[in-house]
């Protein structure tokens, strides 16, 4: 469901105001995941708590433009690429390449 507005959200933003596509920065958080699900994985800074890593790709203003859950234990660099393909596919920019 949320990928269905935010495609349209980032679009309608780009109209508006303009998506700042010239840079891009991806960063990740670990946050709990109380009900756990597939993608939980074991948090090692919440003393094994099940908890999600999420890598957020932002464009120069800081608007969100693709978001990526995997499991806490995973290193930063894994979720890089598909963050950035989130990117792509929800705001359609033809030349953005991973």
């Amino acid at each position: 469901m949320a990928e269905r507005v935010h495609g349209p959200a980032m679009q309608a933003y780009d109209r508006m105001i303009g998506l700042q596509l010239h840079e891009l920065s991806v960063d990740g958080c670990i946050t709990r995941a109380p009900c756990g699900g597939e993608r939980a994985g074991r948090s090692p800074v919440d003393r094994g708590r099940q908890g999600l890593k999420r890598s957020v790709a932002t464009e120069a203003r800081g608007v969100p433009i693709g978001l990526v859950p995997a499991g806490a234990n995973r290193h930063d660099s894994p979720p890089l690429v598909p963050a950035l393909e989130a990117a792509k596919k929800q705001i359609g920019v033809p030349g953005l390449r991973p």
